[in-house]
């Protein structure tokens, strides 16, 4: 799959941007290729990133305090995940700087 605005046209919270506001967006990203099995994120990692699913599934879980694997839900492609650490990190970055 190509790196370009095209890949993210599935994309849910960009399908309200141009073809060409998409490639711009498009050539900004960091992209990676994820390997079956392979951890994106681990649970309670500062991991301030917004990632985009562009091809495959995503399972989301957690570790359970006995060591069980808690599953949550599972992504698929056009969805996104991490914003929310990623807001949360401009917010904390921003009362550190006003404080």
């Amino acid at each position: 799959m190509a790196n370009d605005g095209a890949s993210l046209s599935h994309v849910i919270i960009l399908s309200s941007l141009s073809d060409a506001e998409r490639g711009a967006f498009a050539s900004e990203l960091k992209w990676r290729r994820i390997a079956t099995g392979e951890n994106v994120i681990k649970h309670l990692n500062d991991d301030s990133q917004v990632y985009f699913l562009i091809s495959g599934a995503l399972k989301v879980s957690v570790q359970s305090p006995v060591g069980k694997e808690v599953f949550i839900r599972r992504l698929s492609p056009g969805e996104h995940f991490g914003e929310i650490a990623a807001l949360a990190d401009t917010i904390n970055g921003m009362i550190e700087t006003l404080a």
